[in-house]
């Protein structure tokens, strides 16, 4: 998650923090710390007194990661049943118009606090950006997204010359991901350069039904694959 530091009493100088707990409790708790912190006492408002009126309430806009998804639900509950407005916090739940842009929307002002990856945290800490990173908001299984039901892929190593769709093509990233599983199945002999590439951006089940692509990674098991299968490909499946 992301701070914007002249909104916060905290006593290091944050410009971003990103954050991945895994619980509403997890969440809710470090939210409030932050917002706790600039208090002069210890006070938390509960749905039963006076002090939980909106006037009182610290708000937080918080960038999600990077459209509304199942990883959000922790917070979409906390905001929901009132959790985060228990603890004098009114969150606002706000989808940044690109996947890449929490530390630029945070440092001009627009949000205080974004869910990002800890891939971004290490490029723009690369970048000289004045970044930190604390805890984690969930864990879930990354990889490859591809339609069992064509029977033309059934392991890893069979994935070698198949056309790849993913965020960044034509660049190396989808390529070295997928080369790398078929390696590791034990097909040595893959030329890197025998892949194919598209660039479906992160709608990696369009890329598959529309037939632009025969794999798809920089995919998510708790998105993609429900997707998938919402979507009617049944037989959607992952590396």
């Amino acid at each position: 998650i992301a701070l914007k530091p002249s909104s916060f009493s905290v006593t290091t100088p944050i410009t971003m923090i990103y954050l991945r707990p895994a619980t509403v409790i997890i969440t809710t708790a470090l939210l409030c710390s932050v917002a706790l912190g600039q208090q002069n006492d210890d006070k938390t408002c509960t749905s039963a007194s006076a002090e939980c009126d909106d006037t009182n309430l610290e708000t937080i806009r918080l960038g999600l990661e990077w459209f509304t998804n199942p990883d959000h639900l922790p917070l979409i509950v906390a905001q929901k049943h009132g959790i985060f407005a228990s603890f004098g916090l009114d969150v606002q739940l706000i989808e940044p118009s690109d996947h890449w842009e929490a530390e630029e929307e945070i440092l001009a002002g627009r949000l205080d606090v974004a869910v990002t990856e800890p891939l971004h945290l290490a490029q723009d800490a690369a970048k000289g950006k004045p970044v930190l990173g604390f805890s984690r908001f969930l864990h879930t299984d990354g990889g490859v997204l591809y339609d069992a039901g064509k029977g033309d892929i059934t392991r890893p190593a069979d994935m070698c010359g198949k056309t790849i769709s993913y965020p960044g093509s034509p660049g190396p990233g989808g390529p070295a991901i997928v080369n790398t599983m078929v390696k590791a199945d034990g097909k040595l002999d893959c030329d890197i350069t025998s892949y194919k590439k598209h660039n479906g951006s992160f709608f990696h089940t369009d890329a598959l039904q529309s037939n632009h692509a025969d794999v798809a990674t920089l995919i998510f098991w708790n998105f993609e694959i429900p997707e998938a299968k919402a979507k009617g490909m049944k037989d959607a499946a992952f590396f």
